[in-house]
């Protein structure tokens, strides 16, 4: 049997998430329109933004969003400017109020009405903002999600245990473990950092790496992640996406019915635990149901009787 899903369904749990069904063209699409946007092409590069966003349901990650922004703005369209900045005032990010008023791309808007009510709105969820902390940890979120992205664009050029795929998977640990370094620092020095502190991107990345780290560092931050999530400052999706991860490890079975297999291209559930209640537990933690999991995973069919 093929090793287990490498990692979670990462896309799939992100507030502005990105699903892993098709996000290799959202982020093909992506890579266009930056590198439009480095050039100044305006429209192009927001033809591709918006190409990209509608592949993903109107998702976007931040720094997507952001840069779509900048690029409607450029073009005196004021209403999709604005649409993708109030996208992002619902969100704690690095996206301060300094870095809205001194972002020349956003003169235009300055003079409309409505740019007040973003910067009122940016200042109250980035109150308690940690600029330094939200930074290093967004450089974590990214490394994690490339480094994923990279495998989704690569596993079906390879063979499994090819020099090219372990290749691959070498890289992926060392990235891994220098991700869970910087991680477990933050944690020990300053617990688990709510989105209020660190940003949605911040607050990710923390869950993210221990999602994607072995089976003792999992165990013990799983109090402290249940103590954060009675806090308020993680979700309690995570708390039950790493409470599957480590249920499957030791016993071969879960709760929540996110992990899932691979053999020869062919998805498979581990065994869910009460399978005919799956679906109350998954709506007390705020996923979605098993039937649309597995519409979204590409599994057909999972008998839950």
């Amino acid at each position: 049997m093929k090793q287990s899903l490498f990692f979670l369904l990462l896309f799939f749990v992100i507030p502005v998430n990105i699903i892993a069904q098709g996000s290799e063209l959202y982020f093909k699409n992506i890579e266009i329109a930056d590198s439009l946007l480095s050039v100044k092409k305006y429209k192009e590069a927001s033809d591709y933004y918006s190409k990209a966003f509608k592949l993903n349901n109107n998702r976007a990650l931040v720094d997507h969003r952001y840069s779509a922004a900048q690029t409607w703005a450029m073009q005196s369209n004021l209403d999709s400017a604005f649409y993708n900045l109030f996208k992002l005032t619902k969100f704690r990010t690095k996206y301060t109020v300094d870095v809205l008023n001194s972002d020349m791309h956003f003169n235009i808007l300055k003079k409309d009405a409505r740019w007040d009510s973003v910067i009122k709105w940016t200042a109250y969820v980035n109150r308690k903002f940690n600029s330094s902390l939200s930074k290093k940890l967004d450089s974590v979120y990214y490394s994690d999600l490339k480094v994923r992205s990279d495998f989704f664009l690569m596993r079906d050029k390879y063979p499994i245990n090819s020099i090219e795929y372990n290749s691959f998977l070498s890289k992926m640990k060392e990235a891994d473990s220098l991700n869970l370094v910087i991680v477990l620092d933050i944690i020990n020095k300053y617990g688990w950092l709510g989105e209020e502190v660190v940003g949605i991107n911040g607050n990710t990345a923390l869950f993210l790496v221990i999602q994607h780290s072995n089976l003792d560092v999992q165990e013990k931050m799983l109090p402290i992640l249940k103590a954060a999530v009675l806090d308020k400052r993680a979700r309690s999706n995570d708390l039950a996406l790493l409470e599957d991860r480590i249920s499957v490890a030791k016993t071969g079975k879960q709760i929540y019915g996110s992990q899932y297999y691979e053999k020869n291209s062919v998805k498979t559930l581990y065994p869910i635990i009460d399978p005919l209640n799956v679906n109350k537990r998954r709506h007390a933690v705020g996923l979605g149901t098993i039937e649309e999991y597995l519409k979204l995973i590409d599994v057909e069919s999972y008998k839950l009787d």
